[in-house]
């Protein structure tokens, strides 16, 4: 089955709601997550399906899901953001590049400045796109923590800034290569014809 092919002019409150509805929650939970009523939702909904030409449900799911096919520039669930380009590609030097990092730390830093460099999205609009409380959106892109946040974290954050599958598909990448740099030993042996002085005082602490 795929998606209806004329074009749509959704209005931001319209994408929400469909955005919401591909995840696959009700329409209560959509009513919770927008703080409006189930009523609501079924009425913005039949809104869409007069809109898209959509049948049903599954259609709409696959409209939402496949935005790029269905809904005109400028009205896509990313309209609220720039949309990013592959890292590394030609003329996107300017977007923040994971393979930059090399230490947690600096994963996370690029991650903060993937979302300057869409717009500075606020934690409320990003707890929205991603389901997750701003208190963990927080620290995941807080950059004093030297931790790698959870793979499935990122990859849900990045997509939520309008990164496409090929670009979260690299910050995947990137992750795992960080990851494994932090698991590795290291190397704590005294370099050779370091000894301490007879005397010197023992910096060990107790």
């Amino acid at each position: 089955m795929t998606p209806p092919t004329q074009p749509a002019t959704l209005s931001a409150r319209e994408v929400e709601v469909l955005e919401h509805l591909a995840q696959g929650l009700t329409y209560g939970a959509i009513a919770r997550r927008l703080h409006i009523s189930p009523h609501t939702v079924e009425t913005y909904l039949r809104r869409i399906r007069a809109k898209t030409g959509s049948a049903n449900r599954t259609q709409l799911a696959l409209l939402a899901l496949a935005p790029e096919r269905s809904l005109p520039t400028g009205h896509r669930p990313d309209q609220h953001l720039p949309h990013p380009v592959v890292p590394g590609a030609a003329g996107a030097s300017s977007a923040p590049d994971p393979a930059t990092a090399t230490t947690p730390a600096e994963f996370v830093r690029q991650l903060r400045l993937l979302k300057a460099w869409v717009g500075e999205p606020s934690l409320r609009r990003l707890e929205r796109r991603t389901g997750l409380p701003r208190s963990t959106l927080a620290r995941s892109l807080d950059v004093r923590h030297n931790r790698l946040p959870p793979l499935e974290r990122v990859i849900t954050i990045v997509r939520a800034c309008g990164v496409p599958a090929a670009a979260a598909d690299h910050w995947a990448d990137h992750w795992r290569r960080i990851q494994m740099l932090a698991c590795l030993p290291q190397d704590t042996a005294e370099p050779a014809g370091r000894h301490p002085s007879p005397g010197a005082p023992d910096a060990r602490v107790r």
